[in-house]
This record gives structure tokens, sequence and C-alpha cells, in this order.
């Protein structure tokens, strides 16, 4: 698995997939298959109209289980099986939009063990919109690589997908006063047991090698009622801004980085990073699971599993 490298203003990226040229051309242009991996990781669900001929239109939302829609379009310049793929790219939301047309073109060769793919997306007015692509299509390419097998961290991924989803939506509608509130002298509060979830995640990212600061360590020891902690506001956006980091950092996680030493000890037997974003990750839902009980014990709503229909907005 390769990193993608940039030129100005466009996206190179290769990956070597196990499987024949024709399945993964057919992987390419299939609807049914196009739904299963074109987002770029799996907080997101597909819904497209594909007409994958020469001169066919596209069109692909990408709904994010937060509540938001991407969604692209664009028109099939060139269709070659099992070989070449070409389409241009426009954006339909507001601000991407104004980022103009661009153009994809995938290239399929065989090689010993299966195929290589390269793509290249060039057109960008700057550079940074083409970082943001690579990230996306770095995202969408290992998700296809998994109808080929199962890659490493695929089960993480989509566990850490679903404790997300549990996580916002135990927050959903929590009023301010209740958030300190405990139900008992053994029991956290919600702020407190929220800020832990997101200081686990930020652990999560930088053992994957995201490096990122690390902004709820107020959170890692246990709950003391004289702490003044971040508002949950503060809580939320360092959440999301791990996990866009644990996003970004999976498509590149190769045996390599999952088989290396974990930086300290965690209390289970494979002592591998591997082991160690497992171990988050489990640890992750146990406390997602606390959020649900104390949600209840206040008086609301069980959690819903339940993508939002609009972003959670706190008050804090």
């Amino acid at each position: 698995m390769e990193s993608p490298t940039m030129q100005q203003h466009a996206v190179q990226i290769r990956r070597r997939y196990p499987a024949a040229i024709d399945r993964v051309f057919n992987a390419l242009v299939n609807p049914e298959a196009l739904v299963r991996w074109f987002a770029p990781n799996d907080e997101m669900t597909v819904d497209g109209e594909f007409d994958p001929t020469p001169g066919g239109r596209y069109r692909v939302a990408m709904k994010h289980m937060l509540g938001n829609t991407y969604t692209v379009g664009g028109v099939y310049e060139t269709v070659e099986p099992p070989n070449k793929l070409v389409f241009t790219w426009q954006w339909e939301d507001e601000p991407m939009s104004q980022l103009g047309e661009s153009r994809v073109t995938i290239e399929l060769k065989k090689i010993d063990g299966g195929t290589e793919l390269s793509l290249a997306h060039d057109g960008f007015p700057a550079q940074d919109a083409a970082d943001n692509h690579a990230e996306g299509w770095d995202g969408c390419l290992w998700r296809l690589e998994r109808l080929f097998g199962s890659p490493a961290l695929e089960s993480f991924s989509l566990i850490t997908a679903l404790n997300r989803r549990l996580f916002t939506n135990a927050l959903d509608g929590i009023k301010p006063k209740d958030l300190e509130r405990r139900t008992s002298d053994l029991s956290n509060h919600m702020l407190w047991v929220a800020g832990h979830v997101a200081n686990g995640r930020e652990a999560m990212a930088n053992l994957l090698g995201a490096n990122i600061e690390t902004r709820m360590d107020a959170f890692m020891e246990e709950l003391d009622p004289e702490v003044d902690y971040p508002g949950l506001s503060d809580i939320v956006e360092a959440y999301e801004a791990a996990t866009n980091a644990v996003h970004r950092r999976i498509p590149s996680a190769d045996r390599n980085v999952l088989e290396a030493e974990a930086p300290m000890n965690f209390p289970v037997a494979d002592g591998t990073i591997l082991g160690a974003v497992s171990f988050f990750a489990e640890h992750e839902a146990y406390h997602v699971g606390q959020m649900g009980i104390l949600r209840k014990q206040l008086g609301y709503a069980a959690t819903s599993f339940a993508d939002r229909e609009k972003p959670l907005s706190v008050a804090s």
C-alpha cells in the first residue's frame, strides 16, 4: 500500500490489489460495487446513479452519519475495459462547487499477484484542494481494497465509525445543567465520560502516527469534582478532530506500522500498535455504553443507533 504523491494542483496515487484486472475494473463501474467503496470512510453511505459508458453521466451523494451530505457528479469520457476509465468531477455543494470541474483518470495493468491501479485527479485551482482530495481518494481506494480481501484495520474502522455515531447520539438533547450531574457518588457524570472518550480517540490517532495535539488530557485521570473541565463544545471539537485524523491514518497504516511495538503497556496480550488500537476501540465502546446508561438515568430517551438528520449542536 503506497501513499499518494502530489504534483502541482493534482493528485496521483498508485495501489496494488490482489485481484485480476477484470475484477478490479468491474468494481470501478459496477453500481453495486461502487456504492460499497465510493466514499472516503465508513462514516458515509453512498447513494449513486451510474452510466459507465462514453458520454454517460454519474451522480453520487455521500451521506455522513452525522447529517451532512456531499454530492459530486460528472461525465464518463473514456471507458476502455479493463484498462482505462476517465470521468469529469464537479461538486454540487457550496463551497466545493467553486473549485470547478476537474478530471479523474484511472488506469489498470496486470502485475504478478494482481493488478496495479494508477489514479490521477487533475485540474484543481489550488494545492490545498488537491491535498484534500488526495486524502479522500486514499480512503476510497482503501475501501475498494476491501472488496478483494480484508486489509488490516477493517474491523477497527467499522467499530470506530459505529462508536462515533453512538457517542454523538448519546449527547443529543442533553441540557447543560445535566452534563455534570452525577446519578450517585460512585458514578461519573456525562461531561467527564465524553471527555474521556475524546482523550482515547486522540490516543488512537497518535498510535496510528497522526501526531496531533492532545487537548483532552484533563480527562485521563479519575473524575475530580474540584477540576474545572473543558466544556462540551470543546470536547466534541477535539473528538471530531481526532476522528478525522484517525480516518486519514487508517489507509496508510500498513503491516510495518501495525506490527511495531506499542509505546507503552496496555491490558491486552498483543503488545503491538494493532493490539493497542484494538484496546482503545474496546475501551471506547465500554464508555460509549456508559454514556447510554447515564443518558437514561438522567431521564432522557435511550441512545439511538440511527444516523443523524442534522449535525449535533451543543451548548456548554
